[in-house]
């Protein structure tokens, strides 16, 4: 019979690496995930405020509009 060894005591060891992050999340993260953050302010803002936000993104201005509760913001 083979014996056990020594670093397999209790828990299993750690694989390392089979759980990272592809490059495309990695860079999507970086690039992409402050535009989305930005529009979901603004639209927390209009809401609130029950008025139009206009916001800045890559050059070019956009209009959040509030929702109507229980209505579905339109997909961007």
């Amino acid at each position: 019979m083979a014996e056990k060894s020594p670093t397999s005591r209790g828990k299993k060891a750690r694989k390392y690496g089979r759980n990272t992050r592809k490059p495309c999340k990695v860079r999507y993260t970086a690039e992409k995930r402050w535009i989305k953050n930005k529009r979901k302010k603004a639209q927390k803002e209009a809401n609130k405020r029950n008025y139009l936000v206009r916001i800045k993104i890559n050059g070019e201005w956009e209009t959040i509009h509030p929702t109507k509760a229980g209505e579905k913001s339109p997909a961007t």
